[in-house]
């Protein structure tokens, strides 16, 4: 059985979320560039961290398969708590999102 859990959420919904759930974990996946140059969210006070993981800006297939595999690499096959993907205007992390809940879902990498 698929399991679809993408959906947006404002940034208030999500620091909620990630305060109330431990598990949580907020990916961000804008470039280096717009991170250095805007800045980040402040998660100290919730005893947070963000997890840095670009999505590659071709809109080639191997964006998606580029992307899930760094996804792997950090947080394994067994996924536990909420995930919550940000970027400066939805778009990538939408697709970061959708990427990751198509690629557990059928099981492959």
């Amino acid at each position: 059985m698929d399991v679809k859990l993408v959906k947006d959420i404002t940034s208030s919904d999500a620091f909620l979320l990630l305060k109330k759930d431990y598990d949580s974990t907020l990916v961000d996946v804008r470039t280096e560039k717009e991170i250095t140059s805007v800045g980040f969210p402040d998660l100290e006070s919730i005893g947070k961290n963000i997890s840095f993981i670009e999505w590659d800006q071709s809109f080639f297939s191997s964006s998606g398969r580029n992307f899930i595999s760094k996804f792997r690499e950090r947080f394994g096959a067994d996924l536990k708590g909420n995930f919550l993907f940000i970027c400066k205007s939805g778009i990538r992390s939408n697709f970061a999102a959708l990427t990751v809940e198509e690629s557990y879902n059928s099981g492959n990498d």
